[in-house]
């Protein structure tokens, strides 16, 4: 068995939510595959405009019907109960109950995940098929949970280059029995770590691991991620399933790492026949949104496989260890080194001069007699200069000339 199989594995079945012991659980269990330093921010701390919640506790989720016979039991699966659900214990009608109840129609055995992080709501997820046999008047609910000051977990691991210049890698590990979204990208990373940490390596990679979405905002929030140090990022997710990789641009649509990647995936489907999307970025889906924000303006990318809200088992108890496998993972892994380590070969142009264009005559560089349109050459040497600010690379200069 592989190496990503076990982790997966072993990984899978740690209950965890956005903060609480279960994400602590996680960071250390993953933490004996690679080393992680760990960052804390506590419950109430402000996070621009969010704020980090206190930990959610569940002590019981059961559904019985007024006889006592269990209809459904967060014991068996932890999402029967919409994670960050309050309290509540009493008997309720058929129609109360439902209008508390989630499920999808699309699938109807699978049970969905639903979440409520940031609003009070109490409910219970199940297969359309268990709601549809749901057909008494009336039922028992005992959901009792608990709202503690808690801490917002995130694991570090670092690959030190030669320049302080910083790439971001970041997946999460905040959805619970989801093996594509979310767990498969931990899985990739860990990989990714390994495939990296003997390499001669210019950049400094920060390798992170977070719940989504408030996990980002606080990296940024908290200075632990500075934009300015930041070459790119990457926010690595659903890997594990589906056989076309789907690269999501930055919010630029031509950084040098859309560049690089779009050529080198190209080249993947020339050479392997393999099935390739190249997407523009929307302001939606995981972390890139934040990282690619306004004030914050990180250029943030993505490739996947099966992509998060668009394949059938996405966010249910079917994204399971059986839709995703390692060498799907350990593939699209070597696929992120070999893009990380194409960027790793283009430094930075800039021209050295004290200010205005060089006076390229002297060089033989500009045409002696004026009066005339610049040549096609010309306006190649002109856009090679008007790109060596120092934010350009080759492949930047070579596809806008």
């Amino acid at each position: 068995m592989s190496t990503t199989r076990q982790l997966l594995e072993h990984l899978f079945y740690i209950d965890r939510s956005i903060i609480g012991t279960g994400a602590k659980t996680f960071l250390a269990e993953l933490s004996r595959q690679l080393p992680l330093r760990q960052h804390s921010i506590p419950s109430g701390e402000r996070c621009f405009d969010w704020t980090v919640p206190d930990e959610w506790v569940l002590k019981k989720g059961r559904l019985t019907n007024v006889d006592g016979k269990v209809i459904l039991d967060a014991l068996d699966n932890i999402l029967h109960v919409l994670n960050y659900s309050t309290s509540f214990s009493g008997t309720v009608s058929h129609a109360e109950l439902a209008e508390h109840c989630y499920y999808s129609e699309e699938l109807p055995d699978a049970i969905p995940y639903r979440t409520s992080y940031y609003a009070r709501n109490w409910g219970f997820c199940l297969s359309y098929k268990q709601f549809q046999e749901l057909d008494a008047d009336q039922y028992k609910v005992e959901i009792e949970t608990e709202f503690v000051p808690g801490e917002l977990h995130i694991g570090e691991a670092v690959i030190q280059g030669s320049t302080a210049r910083e790439v971001v890698l970041t997946s999460y590990y905040c959805h619970p029995r989801q093996a594509n979204d979310g767990l498969s990208g931990v899985c990739l990373l860990a990989a990714l770590y390994t495939l990296l940490r003997n390499q001669d390596l210019k950049y400094t990679y920060r390798i992170f691991f977070l719940p989504e979405t408030i996990g980002s905002l606080a990296l940024l929030a908290k200075g632990i991620v500075k934009p300015d140090r930041v070459e790119y990022a990457m926010v690595v997710t659903c890997v594990g399933a589906g056989e076309t990789l789907n690269y999501k641009r930055t919010y630029r649509g031509n950084h040098s790492i859309d560049i690089i990647a779009g050529e080198h995936l190209q080249g993947l489907q020339q050479q392997s026949g393999v099935s390739i999307a190249l997407r523009d970025y929307l302001p939606s889906g995981s972390d890139e949104r934040q990282f690619s924000s306004p004030g914050i303006e990180i250029p943030a990318c993505s490739l996947m496989r099966a992509v998060y809200g668009e394949y059938p088992e996405y966010h249910t108890s079917q994204d399971n260890l059986d839709l995703v496998t390692a060498e799907n993972i350990d593939e699209t892994a070597r696929i992120y080194r070999d893009i990380i380590l194409e960027y790793e070969r283009y430094p930075k142009l800039q021209v050295t001069v004290a200010g205005g264009e060089p006076f390229l005559t002297k060089a033989n560089l500009y045409r002696s007699i004026g009066g005339r349109p610049g040549s096609e050459s010309q306006i190649i040497n002109n856009w090679l200069l008007h790109m060596s600010n120092g934010d350009h690379n080759l492949k930047d200069i070579a596809a806008r000339s």
